[in-house]
């Protein structure tokens, strides 16, 4: 006869991930330090700050939009392990008495090998949990060894768990698509996925985990980001420990209090982006997302980087004291001492003086880039009088087409890079605006403006 037990940890392979390195001691001030590659180095101690509350409205046209590009797979958790480049972590074992080794139970011994029992049930209680969220059989895709769960399963449910009422509102951003079910199996697991590269010891993480925390800490914080990684550990211990679909759903509710309703609607928004596009489009697309100028300003006032420099984060290490956002060569991160356009603030220290020439304010920027426009007496025209684009009543409400032009260079300040192209989303009167240009010589040269859609 065979003795049934489950590991709840493995060795885990090296590998370069995302991790935090001794987080989950107890919780204080971190830093941000961003680190250029010609050896400039910034350092800012970040103060806490609540996650942003974004319009559940926005978020779901967004999810709506991004979730186009996600196409589901026979095995989400494994799409997701590989986009996110997570080693297994634990699973099913069957521990032989005759020869008193462990080996792992695959899905083909499964066909002949009595389960444990204790997993048998846990099984049944996600199925029927399943059937209470009106859904049918395995309906996040995550059973495996003939039926059952194992580690990242079970990391799985107690996610879909925290998550709780979030789950009804990104299916009704689904509406309409072939298979919504399907395409939340797929945002669960991508959300499962970042969140293990947060338990393992390597603390980098490049491509698309680095552009996703970036864009995070964006929008939640540096001090909630911690927190929640603090919350994702304790979650795993839980879930590692648990015999139950009952402990599961302990491990899951317990988490979705740490993370709260704020929190879960960006990790769903930044879930979709990160599961249909590659670290690249991910970066394009971060300016889109709702609400990013607020965001960024909030990113910039506390060391980070705006949603319109993502692109330039070559990886991002999390450790105990805080977080070090390493740029690409000639990047220009978005704070208050490289020479961009960075809303003036205190920082606790900085390892390397990079800010000693005079920055421009607010208003000179501003003046100066409705200099050039006025240089060129048919700029204005091309900017807003082309058929189509929809903004003569914000124009109107505005006061005139420089006014309005302002107001959009106003918003612009502290977002844009200090030199290149850029292509942003603004809010202006309560409308949200693409803005396409570059910036050259310290002007923000806007060349075209349309209604978001």
């Amino acid at each position: 006869m065979l003795n049934a037990l489950i590991v709840r940890r493995c060795a885990i392979l090296p590998v370069t991930l995302i991790a935090f390195v001794t987080v989950v001691c107890a919780p204080g001030l971190h830093s941000v330090r961003l680190r250029s590659t010609d050896g400039q180095v910034q350092t800012t101690v970040s103060h806490p700050r609540p996650p942003m509350a974004l319009p559940d409205e926005q978020v779901q046209k967004t999810v709506q939009v991004l979730a186009r590009k996600v196409v589901p797979v026979a095995n989400p958790l494994e799409f997701a392990q590989q986009r996110f480049e997570v080693p297994t972590r634990g699973g099913v074992y069957i521990f032989t008495a005759r020869t008193k080794q462990l080996r792992p139970l695959d899905e083909a011994a499964a066909a002949r090998e009595d389960l444990p029992p204790e997993l048998v049930e846990q099984a049944r209680g996600y199925l029927q949990w399943c059937r209470n969220i009106h859904k049918q059989g395995d309906c996040l895709q995550v059973l495996r060894n003939g039926g059952v769960l194992d580690a990242h399963g079970r990391y799985a449910v107690a996610m879909a768990i925290a998550r709780g009422a979030t789950i009804e509102a990104t299916k009704a951003s689904l509406k309409g698509m072939v298979n919504p079910d399907a395409v939340i199996a797929m945002l669960v697991s991508g959300m499962t996925m970042y969140m293990m590269l947060w338990v393992l010891p390597e603390p980098v993480s490049k491509g698309i985990a680095a552009v996703m925390t970036v864009v995070l800490v964006t929008y939640i914080g540096v001090d909630t980001l911690y927190t929640l990684g603090r919350g994702w550990k304790a979650l795993v211990n839980r879930a590692d420990a648990a015999t139950t679909f009952e402990e599961l759903r302990v491990a899951g509710e317990e988490f979705a209090k740490v993370m709260g309703a704020d929190t879960a609607r960006i990790l769903v928004m930044l879930a979709t982006a990160a599961v249909g596009s590659e670290a690249a489009a991910l970066a394009k697309a971060a300016p889109t997302l709702p609400v990013a100028v607020q965001a960024s300003r909030l990113a910039v006032a506390e060391g980070s980087v705006g949603l319109g420099a993502v692109g330039a984060v070559e990886s991002v290490t999390i450790a105990e004291a805080g977080l070090t956002i390493a740029l690409a060569p000639g990047a220009v991160a978005m704070s208050s001492t490289s020479d961009d356009f960075g809303r003036g603030r205190p920082t606790s220290h900085s390892d390397s003086v990079t800010g000693k020439e005079a920055r421009p304010d607010r208003a000179e920027i501003v003046e100066k880039s409705l200099a050039k426009v006025r240089s060129d007496p048919n700029k204005l025209h091309h900017i807003f009088d082309k058929i189509g684009r929809g903004l003569e009543p914000l124009v109107k409400r505005a006061g005139g087409q420089e006014q309005l032009l302002r107001r959009v260079l106003d918003e612009l300040v502290g977002v844009v890079p200090k030199s290149g192209l850029f292509e942003v989303v603004v809010e202006v009167a309560g409308t949200r605006l693409v803005v396409r240009g570059a910036v050259m010589d310290g002007i923000i040269r806007v060349g075209t403006i349309f209604l978001a859609p």
